[in-house]
């Protein structure tokens, strides 16, 4: 596979992966389109645009798709749902935000034999990021956000009495936390994903190089 190929798809991954990560961030950051949160993310955003231009030319689209995709990720809720999102739709939308930058940076280097010159390189690590992002998707999806919406459905409940609901309280509020905590653990790997981006390798010629024997 050229090159190029590879580094198309990666600013494909790294467009999806921002994208998703402000669609995350909208939901604990809240607000609409005139809030301060919007202009606090975009100072956020400045110094790795900042950083960009510093960076060789090869990894200067895949970082500039990546500052690109983070605020209309931002937007989009308010745009399509003129609301936040709920924890449900993000994490559906989790497996494409992080499903399809595998499916486009890692899997391609996996089937071309490209692989990291080191034991542990940063090709390992990428892919090792984005296994436990999918396996934290899981647990939020299959877990987490069912055990909130069954105990948010038991409280309105008229058969519910006082002291049950005094038990659905705090079942409920640690429900929440670890899918708040799920939620900020993502947005941090979708973060070293998109930076990991900028370090996978491009060809096997490095590791061809390492592994031929010495004359």
């Amino acid at each position: 596979m050229q090159t190029k190929t590879l580094r198309i798809f990666d600013a494909c991954s790294a467009a999806v992966l921002a994208l998703w990560l402000g669609f995350a961030l909208s939901l604990p950051l809240g607000g609409h389109a005139g809030s301060p949160i919007l202009s606090i993310l975009m100072a956020v955003g400045v110094p790795p645009l900042i950083h960009w231009l510093r960076l060789k030319p090869s990894n200067r689209v895949p970082a500039l798709w990546a500052f690109m995709a983070l605020w209309p990720g931002f937007m989009l809720p308010y745009l399509l749902l003129d609301r936040p999102p709920n924890i449900s739709e993000i994490d559906l939308c989790a497996w494409f935000g992080f499903g399809l930058p595998m499916l486009l940076s890692w899997l391609p280097r996996w089937i071309n034999h490209i692989s990291d010159t080191e034991a542990i390189g940063p090709l390992r690590l990428w892919a090792a990021a984005g296994a436990a992002a999918l396996t934290i998707c899981l647990a939020s999806q299959f877990i987490a956000t069912p055990k909130i919406a069954e105990l948010k459905a038991q409280i309105p409940q008229e058969s519910v009495s006082a002291n049950q609901e005094r038990d659905i309280s705090p079942q409920l509020k640690k429900a929440e936390k670890f899918s708040a905590q799920f939620l900020w653990i993502r947005a941090a790997l979708a973060a070293a994903l998109l930076l990991g981006l900028l370090k996978l390798p491009l060809d096997k010629m490095a590791t061809c190089e390492t592994s031929s024997p010495e004359s």
